[in-house]
C-alpha cells in the first residue's frame, strides 16, 4: 500500500509538473501573439499613413499641381484657378475621394477653401508645424478626425490629414501648401481586411508552434521521466538478478517491520549465504557463476510468497525479510531444500548447499540495522560450523547436500 501511493504521488506530481510547463508555455505563446499583434496593428496605422500619402501625393501632381502656374499663391489665384479648383474639389468630394481641401501660401495662410473654413483666419498652433514643414519641402501625415482643431463643435469622421508642398510649373516651383483630409474609413477597411487575414495566419501560425512545442515536451518529458525510471531503478537493484540491493532491501525490511509491529507478529530477517560458491567460479568460470546465481535467485523468487522481501546483499549474500506465519525453521530450511535442488548450468547439474542465519523482531531489536548484523553472525556461525551460544538470537540450518556434482 505505501508503494501504491507514493507511484501515484509521483504520477500525480509529474502530471501536475507537465500541466504547469504546458500552461508557462501557451502564456508565452499567448504573450508572443500579444506583441505581434500590436506590432502589427502600430503597422497597418503606418500603412494607413503610407496610403494616405500616396493619394495625397497622386493628387497633388496629377490633379492640383497641373492648374497653376509658377506663380506663389501668396500673389492670390486667378479666376480661371479657382474656377478649376471648384470644379476638381466638388468632383472629389462628391465621389468620396476627399473631405476637404485647402491651398495656403509658404506663410500658412488659407487662400483656397472648398467649405470656406479657414479663410481670413491666422495659422492654428495645433497645425503650425506641419503647415512650416510642408512649406520647406516635406511631406506630413497623421490620423485624426476632422474638424480636430474645433473646441466646441463636434469632431467628424476619421482623416488621414495631409500637409505637402505644392509645386507648379515647368520647373516645379514652390508655390505653396497642399492640405487636404482623405476619408480614414475606405483605407482602414482595406487595411483591417489585410491585418485580418494576417492575424489568421499569426493565431494559425502560434497554433502550430504550440502543438509542437507541446508534443516536442511531451515526448521529450516522457524520455527523460522514463530514463528517470531506469536510474532510480538501476539505482536500488542488482544488475545481474535483478533483486533489490542493500538500500533498497533495508527500506523493504523497515516497511516490513512496521506492519509486523502494527498486526502483532514477529518479524523474521534472515541471511541466505552460497557455501563454496567460489570453488564454482574458480571451476566453471564467472559466467557459468554468475548464470548459477540468476538461476537460484528465480529459485528463490519462486519458493518465497510476495509478502516476502529478497534481495542480493552483496556477491553470494542474498537476504529475505518475512512476517512469522508459520514455523521459521520449517520455512527457512524448505528454503534450503529448494535451493540445494540441482540446476543446469552449461549442461552441468550443480547443487548447491546454503548456510542461513536470522534474527527475529521484537525479540533480537526493532530495526533492521540492530536485526541485519545479528543474522549475518548467524549466518556466518552457521557456515563455519559453530553453534550459538545460549541466550543468544542466532539460529543455525545443518545441511546434508552435497555441494557440487
Amino acid at each position: 500500500m505505501p508503494t501504491i501511493r507514493l507511484r501515484q504521488r509521483l504520477r500525480d506530481g509529474q502530471i501536475g509538473l507537465f500541466t504547469t510547463f504546458a500552461l508557462v508555455m501557451l502564456a508565452a505563446v499567448l504573450t508572443i501573439g500579444l506583441v505581434l499583434g500590436l506590432s502589427f496593428r502600430g503597422e497597418a496605422s503606418q500603412r494607413g499613413l503610407a496610403e494616405g500619402r500616396s493619394e495625397a501625393r497622386l493628387m497633388e501632381q496629377t490633379a492640383v499641381g497641373p492648374i497653376f502656374d509658377a506663380i506663389p499663391l501668396s500673389q492670390g489665384m486667378s479666376v480661371s484657378e479657382i474656377s478649376d479648383m471648384n470644379r476638381l474639389v466638388t468632383t472629389s468630394v462628391r465621389s468620396g475621394n476627399i473631405l476637404r481641401l485647402r491651398l495656403r501660401d509658404l506663410a500658412g495662410n488659407v487662400v483656397f477653401s472648398n467649405d470656406g473654413t479657414g479663410l481670413r483666419h491666422p495659422v492654428n498652433n495645433d497645425n503650425r508645424d506641419e503647415i512650416a514643414r510642408a512649406a520647406a519641402g516635406l511631406m506630413v501625415a497623421r490620423l485624426t478626425t476632422l474638424d480636430a482643431d474645433n473646441r466646441t463643435g463636434p469632431r467628424g469622421p476619421a482623416v488621414v490629414e495631409v500637409y505637402m508642398p505644392l509645386v507648379a510649373g515647368l520647373s516645379n516651383h514652390r508655390v505653396g501648401v497642399l492640405e487636404v483630409y482623405l476619408p480614414y474609413a475606405p483605407i482602414r477597411s482595406e487595411v483591417q481586411a489585410g491585418l485580418s487575414r494576417l492575424y489568421r495566419y499569426l493565431a494559425m501560425g502560434l497554433g502550430g508552434l504550440y502543438v509542437l512545442l507541446f508534443a516536442i515536451s511531451y515526448i521529450v518529458g516522457r524520455r527523460l521521466r522514463k530514463q528517470v525510471k531506469i536510474t532510480a531503478y538501476v539505482g536500488e537493484h542488482d544488475v545481474l538478478t535483478d533483486l533489490p540491493n542493500r538500500t533498497l532491501f533495508q527500506r523493504q525490511a523497515e516497511a516490513i517491520l512496521s506492519q509486523g509491529r502494527r498486526v502483532g507478529r514477529r518479524t523474521i530477517v534472515a541471511i541466505v549465504d552460497l557455501d563454496r560458491f567460489k570453488e564454482i567460479n574458480d571451476t566453471l568460470g564467472h559466467d557459468n557463476g554468475d548464470a548459477l546465481l540468476v538461476s537460484l535467485s528465480t529459485v528463490m523468487r519462486s519458493y518465497l510468497p510476495s509478502s516476502c522481501a529478497l534481495a542480493r546483499l552483496g556477491g553470494d549474500e542474498f537476504g529475505v525479510v518475512f512476517t512469522e506465519d508459520v514455523g521459521v525453521d520449517e520455512f527457512l530450511g524448505g528454503l534450503r531444500d529448494a535451493l540445494a535442488a540441482e540446476v543446469l548450468v552449461s549442461g552441468i547439474p550443480i547443487s548447491v548447499e546454503s548456510s542461513i542465519g536470522y534474527a527475529a523482531s521484537p525479540d533480537d531489536g526493532e530495526g533492521i540495522n540492530d536485526i541485519l548484523p545479528q543474522a549475518e553472525i548467524g549466518c556466518t556461525q552457521q557456515r563455519s560450523g559453530t553453534r550459538a551460544s545460549r541466550g543468544t538470537p542466532l539460529i543455525r540450518i545443518t545441511s546434508s547436500r552435497p555441494t557440487l556434482r
